[in-house]
């Protein structure tokens, strides 16, 4: 599977102010919720890809280096269950947008919440209020096997922290990549 970037020859699209307030560019709606924010200028918008939920990363277009090796692994680790997927990127003159699968919350999060909720094993999911089942040895062995799998492709991920790893629905974890990442040998 490829995800598909305009050539430097081709005209780059525009961002479209909705009558709703978002944002399209290309097959990408851009909500105005921020998400979170990364380093570099880089924000996670909630947004919109063919009808599916998924978290819009957009990155400066002066990262887009940075953000190739990110590009890449994405592209490479697509299917694997602990690790965030890349559904789309499109571009616009100034921005590069990542839709990138949406899950509930972070394990920061997550582990912010049990800290108030201590005698409970379930804690409510930031979006939608859908409940997240916290198995610490799943959360645990997932991480675990998703580090495998980066390292497996040899880079290594220096980020890796509660904030980086996401959590669905079902309470699986999954690795969110940076462009931090480092290919092993460069």
């Amino acid at each position: 599977r490829q995800l598909r970037r305009k050539g430097a020859n081709q005209l780059h699209q525009h961002a479209v102010e909705l009558p709703n307030g978002n944002t399209r560019v290309g097959r990408l709606e851009i909500t105005k919720s921020v998400l979170g924010y990364g380093s570099g200028g880089t924000v996670v918008f909630d947004g919109i890809l063919d009808s599916r939920k998924v978290a819009v990363k957009r990155m400066l277009k002066q990262l887009v280096d940075l953000a190739q090796q990110e590009i890449k692994m994405l592209i490479d680790s697509d299917e694997h269950p602990n690790i965030v997927r890349c559904f789309a990127l499109e571009e616009d003159g100034e921005f590069l947008y990542l839709a990138l699968e949406r899950c509930d919350m972070s394990l920061n999060d997550a582990m912010e919440a049990l800290r108030y909720q201590k005698d409970k094993e379930i804690v409510e999911a930031g979006g939608d209020g859908q409940p997240v089942e916290l198995d610490e040895h799943r959360v645990a062995r997932d991480i675990a096997e998703g580090v495998n799998a980066v390292h497996t492709r040899g880079i290594v991920h220096r980020d890796l922290k509660p904030h980086n790893v996401l959590l669905n629905a079902s309470g699986r974890a999954k690795l969110s990549l940076r462009y931090r990442l480092k290919v092993l040998g460069t």
